[in-house]
């Protein structure tokens, strides 16, 4: 159930297909978008289906990083994930005592 994070984009669409995810992203009422996997079976109200080369474009563009996780606590692959922005990740780790 370890948690990690990578902005390789190989990794990233490997982790998707291997679960069937398809990238998307979610049109908020802002004007601004979230970008997300859809997942078979889930609802695609307000979602934008993209292409590989979209999705990565705009991952690129918003200084992003994919956090996930390969397997749940039961073993099974796990559908966890999200995306942060870099700069977050740089503050934490500055953060972090010690």
């Amino acid at each position: 159930m370890e948690t990690r994070i990578t902005s390789d984009h190989n990794k990233i669409k490997q982790w998707a297909e291997e679960r069937n995810a398809r990238p998307a992203c979610y049109k908020c009422s802002n004007g601004n978008s979230l970008l997300m996997f859809c997942f078979p079976g889930e609802t695609e109200m307000a979602v934008a289906k993209l292409s590989w080369e979209d999705f990565f474009k705009k991952f690129e563009e918003l200084n992003l990083a994919f956090l996930y996780q390969e397997r749940n606590i039961h073993g099974k692959k796990s559908r966890f994930n999200s995306f942060i922005s870099k700069e977050a990740i740089k503050y934490r780790l500055m953060k972090k005592p010690g």
